[in-house]
C-alpha cells in the first residue's frame, strides 16, 4: 500500500483519536480500541514507511494513549503482595552483608556501653543524662522499674514516639549517603545507649522484667533499626564501592535497593509505636501474654529480613543479573530540542557542576568568606548579635515547652535542628541586614554571568559586551533590589523568582534572541500550564538543599562530638551557628549555580512539550537527508 492511500484510509480515524483524547472524553473501552488500532497503525508504518512523517506522527499520537492506560493505573492488591513477597525479600537477600555489618555494629555499641557502665558508673550519666538517670534510679526505689512508659497518655506518647521512630529511621538512612560512617555512627551511638539502659536493670537484679517489658516493642524497634542502618550502609557502599558499573548507575541501584528496604520498615516502626504506647505500660500483666508479643515480634522479623529471603533466592545466582550490569552510558550533555525526564536533568546538572566544581568552589569560597566578613564590618556585628538573640528565644522556648504542649515542643526542637537551613536568611535578608547587599549583588551577578555565558555557548553564537556583561548585571541589581523589598517574604520569593528567572535566561538565549524580559514572560506561561513538572522541578530542588544541610550539620557535630567530651559538648552553641551562617555564604553561590542551570534545562525542555520546535526541526530533516541521498520515493 502507498503512504498516501495508507494516510487518506485513516485519517479520519486519527483526527478522531486525537479530538478525544484532547479533551479527555474516552471510556476506557475507547482507550482499550484506540490503543490497538493506532499500535497495529504504528506498526504497519514502521515497517512499511520507517523514514516517513507518519510514524513520527502516530508514536506522538499514541503516547497519551499508553500513558492513560498504563500510567494512571490504580495501585493493585496484586502489586502491593509483589512487592512484600517478592521484590523486598529479594532486596534484602542483596543486602544480608550489609544487614550483618549493621548488626555487629550495634552490638560492638551495646557491649561498649554494657561494660563500659561496669567499669564506670558516671559513663551512665554521660550517655543518658543525669535527669534520665535519676528518673530511673527513682522509679526503681518505689517498686516500678519501668513506670516511664507510664508517664504520658498513650495517644501522645504514641504520637510522640511513632514521630521521633520515623525520623530517627530516616537518619539511619539518608546519613548513609555520607560515604557509610554517618549510618554506622548512629548505630554504634544507639548500641551504646542500649548497653548501658540494659546494665542499669540488669545489675540491680531486673533482668527478667526488663527484658519482658523493654523487648514487647523493642524487638520491632531495635531490628528495625538495623534493617534501617543497612540501608543507610548500602547506599554508601554503592557511593564508595561501585564496582564494574559506572558509578551513577551503582549509586542509582543502591538508592533504588535502600529506600524499598526503608519503606519496608516504616509499618514496622508504627506498630512498634503502637506496642510501645498501648502495652508496654501494663508490666502488671502475666509472663505469657509479654512473651508471645516478643516471640512472635523476633519470628516475624527473623522470617521476613533473613528466612523467607534464604529460602526463596539462596540457589539463584541470577536475580540481580540486571542490576549486576553495567548499562549503556546515558547522554549527559543537554541538547536543545529534546524532551528529558527531571532525573536525567538532575544527572546533566551533576554532570556539568563536576566538571568545573574545583574552580567554582574556590570562586564561591573567596566570594562567600569576603561577603560574610565585608556584611558583619558594615554591620557593626548585626548578624553576629541576630544570632546570638535568635539562640537564646529558641532555646527558652525549647526549654518552656511542656507535655501539653507537645506540638509547640517538637516544632522548637526542629527549629534548632535545622539552623542551617535557616541560616540562609543572613545571605538574602537584605532588608533586615541591609549590609549584606553589595555580597549579595556579587553573588546573583556571578551566578547570572555563568548561566548566561552558558547558554550563549550551547547556542553557538559570541554574545556582546553588553549580552555578556551589562545584562547580568541589570538582571543581580533587579533580584538583589526584589528581595530587599519582599521583607519577610524573601525565601518563597527566593524558591519562586530564581527558577522562573533561570528559565528565562535560557528561553530569551535560545528563542528569543537574547531578550531575556520575553523569556521570563515565557517562563511564567510554562510554569503555569506545566505545573505539576515546574513545582516537581522545585520540590526536587528542595530536598537535595535539605538533604546537603543536613549531612554537613550530621558532620560537623560528629567531628566535634569527637573532638570534645560528650558532657560539653553543645551542638547549638552560638560558635557552631555562627559557623554554618558562613557556610551558607560559601555554600549558595555553587547551590544557585546548580539549580539555575536545572531550571534552564527544565524550562528548555517544558517549551519544547509545548512547541515541539526540535520535533519538527527532526521530521524535516527526515525528507532532507532522503532528497540528498536520492531515494525520496513513496
Amino acid at each position: 500500500m502507498r503512504e498516501s492511500k495508507f494516510i487518506d484510509r485513516n485519517s479520519e480515524k486519527w483526527k478522531q483519536f486525537e479530538d478525544k483524547m484532547r479533551t479527555q472524553n474516552m471510556s476506557p473501552d475507547q482507550l482499550e480500541k484506540a490503543f490497538l488500532e493506532l499500535n497495529d497503525d504504528l506498526a504497519y508504518s514502521r515497517t512499511y514507511f520507517p523514514n516517513r512523517t507518519v510514524r513520527v506522527f502516530l508514536n506522538n499520537l499514541l503516547t497519551p494513549v499508553y500513558d492513560r492506560i498504563y500510567r494512571s493505573r490504580p495501585l493493585s492488591v496484586k502489586v502491593i503482595k509483589t512487592f512484600f513477597t517478592d521484590t523486598a525479600p529479594r532486596i534484602h537477600w542483596s543486602a544480608r552483608r550489609f544487614i550483618m555489618i549493621s548488626f555487629i555494629t550495634v552490638m560492638l555499641g551495646f557491649l561498649i556501653g554494657f561494660f563500659g557502665t561496669q567499669h564506670n558508673k558516671s559513663f551512665a550519666v554521660t550517655v543518658l543524662g543525669s535527669s534520665y538517670v535519676s528518673m530511673t534510679e527513682e522509679n526503681i526505689e518505689k517498686g516500678d522499674p519501668l513506670g516511664v512508659y507510664k508517664s504520658d497518655s498513650p495517644g501522645e506518647m504514641f504520637l510522640h514516639i511513632a514521630t521521633n521512630n520515623l525520623r530517627v529511621g530516616f537518619y539511619f538512612f539518608v546519613f548513609g549517603a555520607l560515604f557509610c560512617v554517618g549510618s554506622m555512627y548512629l548505630l554504634l551511638i544507639n548500641g551504646i545507649i542500649l548497653g548501658v539502659f540494659t546494665y542499669m536493670f540488669t545489675s540491680r537484679g531486673l533482668t527478667g522484667e526488663y527484658l519482658l517489658t523493654v523487648y514487647q516493642h523493642g524487638t520491632l524497634e531495635i531490628l528495625s533499626m538495623i534493617i534501617e542502618g543497612a540501608a543507610g550502609i548500602m547506599l554508601g557502599a554503592g557511593i564508595l564501592f561501585p564496582g564494574t558499573l559506572p558509578r551513577t548507575q551503582s549509586i542509582q541501584n543502591a538508592a533504588r535497593k535502600s529506600i524499598t528496604m526503608f519503606l519496608v520498615c516504616l509499618p514496622i516502626i508504627i506498630i512498634a509505636a503502637f506496642i510501645e504506647s498501648f502495652l508496654t505500660r501494663f508490666t502488671e500483666i502475666g509472663t505469657l501474654p509479654r512473651t508471645m508479643i516478643i516471640l512472635l515480634s523476633l519470628g516475624f522479623m527473623l522470617y521476613y529480613f533473613l528466612i523467607l529471603p534464604w529460602w526463596k533466592f539462596k540457589g539463584n545466582k541470577q536475580f540481580d543479573i540486571q542490576e549486576d550490569q553495567p548499562h549503556q552510558e546515558t547522554e549527559r550533555i543537554f541538547q536543545a530540542g529534546k524532551i528529558y525526564s527531571i532525573g536525567m536533568l538532575l544527572v546533566m546538572g551533576i554532570h556539568q557542576l563536576r566538571q568545573s566544581f574545583g574552580r567554582w568552589f574556590m570562586i564561591s569560597l573567596c566570594l562567600g568568606m569576603g561577603g560574610y566578613y565585608m556584611a558583619v564590618w558594615l554591620g557593626g556585628q548585626d548578624i553576629n548579635r541576630d544570632i546570638a538573640f535568635q539562640l537564646r528565644k529558641w532555646m527558652y522556648s525549647f526549654s518552656q515547652s511542656s507535655p501539653d504542649t507537645f506540638i509547640e515542643l517538637y516544632f522548637g526542637s526542629a527549629k534548632i535542628i535545622l539552623w542551617n537551613i535557616y541560616a540562609c536568611r543572613y545571605v538574602f535578608f537584605a532588608a533586615r541586614f541591609p549590609e549584606v547587599l553589595p555580597a549579595l549583588f556579587a553573588i546573583w551577578y556571578l551566578v547570572c554571568s555563568v548561566l548566561t555565558n552558558i547558554a550563549w555557548k550551547r547556542k553557538g553564537e559570541t554574545p556582546t559586551r553588553i549580552q555578556k556583561w551589562i545584562k547580568p548585571g541589570i538582571a543581580a541589581m533587579f533580584i538583589s533590589f526584589m528581595l530587599w523589598l519582599a521583607q519577610d517574604f524573601w525565601f518563597p520569593f527566593l524558591w519562586l523568582i530564581w527558577p522562573l528567572l533561570s528559565m528565562g535566561i535560557g528561553l530569551g538565549i535560545h528563542v528569543f534572541d537574547g531578550n531575556v524580559f520575553a523569556g521570563i514572560m515565557k517562563a511564567f506561561s510554562l510554569a503555569r500550564k506545566q505545573f505539576g513538572r515546574f513545582l516537581g522541578s522545585m520540590l526536587l530542588v528542595t530536598v537535595l538543599y535539605v538533604m546537603l544541610m543536613l549531612g554537613l550539620w550530621f558532620f560537623t557535630t560528629t567531628v566535634l562530638n569527637f573532638s570534645s567530651s560528650m558532657q560539653n559538648f553543645n551542638p547549638y552553641s552560638k560558635e557552631v551557628l555562627t559557623f554554618y551562617v558562613l557556610l551558607n555564604f560559601v555554600l549558595w553561590p555553587v547551590i544557585l549555580t546548580a539549580a539555575g542551570y536545572f531550571y534552564m534545562n527544565s524550562g528548555m525542555v517544558m517549551h519544547e512539550k509545548q512547541d515541539g520546535g526540535g520535533l519538527l526541526e527532526r521530521i524535516n530533516n527526515i525528507g532532507f537527508k532522503k532528497e540528498v541521498y536520492g531515494v525520496e520515493t513513496e
